[in-house]
């Protein structure tokens, strides 16, 4: 059931680009990224089962599988916007998308932990502001 969770998350996440109802590459990459983050009680639930699922991978090689296929497809979705970003002049030319994608995921993962250890974070329903200003720094880096 959560790893299906994490599937729809996934598969529900569109970047909307350019025309008159779509956002800039910055801005839709955020909102991806606050879709995949611990911001609502559905979500922070599900994230201490991912804590709990992420302990046991480091021990159960088929628990790592999953793991590894959800990322696997993640950063493919990643790598992929990234770059059409390139193309599209949204992202700088000299910006590598395969190391920019695994950076996006390594900064989703610390979030998640970082939300989840941090009790105010948890508790504040969406206002993880600490983190959220970690994030709009790390996207202005990548980004700019």
């Amino acid at each position: 059931m959560l790893v299906e969770s994490a599937r729809r998350r996934l598969d529900g996440i569109r970047i909307r680009l350019g025309g008159p109802d779509g956002m800039t590459f910055a801005d839709a990459l955020r909102a991806a990224i606050l879709q995949s983050l611990p911001l609502d009680p559905a979500r922070l639930g599900e994230a201490r089962v991912w804590a709990a699922f992420y302990a046991r991978a480091a021990v159960r090689p088929d628990f790592a599988a999953v793991i590894a296929d959800l990322h696997k497809e993640a950063f493919g979705n990643l790598d992929q916007a990234l770059r059409y970003a390139r193309l599209t002049g949204e992202l700088d030319l000299k910006q590598d998308p395969e190391a920019l994608a695994r950076l996006i995921l390594a900064i989703i993962d610390g979030l998640m932990w970082a939300i989840l250890l941090d009790p105010a974070a948890a508790a504040s329903n969406g206002d993880a502001v600490p983190q959220l200003a970690a994030l709009d720094a790390a996207l202005g880096l990548i980004t700019r």
